[in-house]
């Protein structure tokens, strides 16, 4: 009787095994039916703009109650959990701090305690930097040079400076300034030289297009010099400096149809620059006390 009775069970377990409306599935494998928590497919991810990313995918689950989405920027850890998702989301905008960076991305369905294999990818977040412009050269000082640009960029990093002096080759990188500074004072300059500057964005290994300005640092020559007769023997000479700072002004005379007197005269400001600095568009005079009648000077004042 019990050998009949173990035949009758077994040929019911048979019978269900081998129904075709019934799906067998093992309740202790995770992403079987049982566990509801089918990995995720067809992970998509592009750029919306400077930091935003936009992640996409394939719910394959029937009843997840949740997706995790962890992140990894670079060659950095994994930053678990990043956010949970309600169930049946099947896309997720990230906001990143940084353009130019790798970033990886983990999607996993959840079913209460139980999580899927995680479906994993790496992106590159791309940016390309826009160039500065309305670069701008202006002396602040003898020694000194302010340069001031606009910024087009909402993401950039800094800003590299190059420079170079005359005929010389171009020193890359010269200088470096942070985010959304916009002016730089190059204060190693000098008289009779001129220099040339490219600004450029920076973001990572990424670099915009450059910009560049030439500044030729070189003493503007007087204007407006007049000449006043005073006496039979005095002259008085006028002019209007050009120049934000000078050590002062040398004078050149020629008599009638004579040679030019290249150093005729000097005048010294340099005491007077350590009391009170020097403006543009100031007049200076000078008397001339060695002028005799009937005869034509000529003057050159640099």
């Amino acid at each position: 009787m019990k050998k009949f009775r173990f035949i009758y069970i077994m040929l019911i377990i048979l019978l269900f095994s081998c129904s075709s409306d019934r799906k067998w599935t093992n309740p202790c494998d995770p992403n079987g039916q049982a566990g509801l928590t089918l990995s995720p497919s067809n992970l998509l991810i592009e750029s919306l703009d400077y930091q935003r990313v936009q992640l996409t995918w394939t719910d394959n689950s029937k009843t997840e109650t949740a997706f995790q989405i962890s992140r990894k920027t670079g060659d950095g850890e994994w930053q678990e959990n990043l956010i949970q998702l309600s169930a049946n989301i099947t896309t997720y905008t990230d906001t990143v701090s940084a353009v130019n960076t790798n970033y990886t991305y983990s999607v996993r369905a959840v079913f209460d305690e139980v999580f899927s294999a995680p479906l994993e990818k790496t992106f590159y977040h791309r940016y390309d930097l826009s160039q500065p412009d309305s670069l701008q050269a202006v002396l602040t000082s003898a020694n000194s040079l302010k340069l001031s640009w606009k910024d087009n960029n909402p993401c950039e990093e800094g800003f590299f400076i190059d420079k170079k002096t005359d005929e010389e080759t171009w020193t890359e990188k010269y200088a470096q300034v942070n985010t959304n500074i916009l002016t730089y004072i190059d204060s190693e300059i000098n008289w009779g030289h001129t220099y040339q500057y490219r600004i450029y964005a920076f973001a990572g290994d990424t670099l915009s297009a450059k910009t560049a300005v030439l500044y030729e640092h070189r003493l503007t020559a007087p204007q407006n010099l007049t000449i006043e007769v005073l006496s039979d023997t005095h002259l008085k000479l006028n002019w209007t400096n050009q120049n934000p700072e000078t050590d002062g002004f040398r004078i050149a005379r020629k008599t009638d149809d004579g040679e030019w007197n290249e150093n005729y005269a000097q005048i010294d400001l340099s005491k007077r620059k350590k009391t009170k600095n020097l403006k543009t568009n100031t007049q200076y005079t000078w008397q001339d006390e060695n002028a005799e009648i009937n005869h034509h000077y000529y003057y050159k004042d640099d």
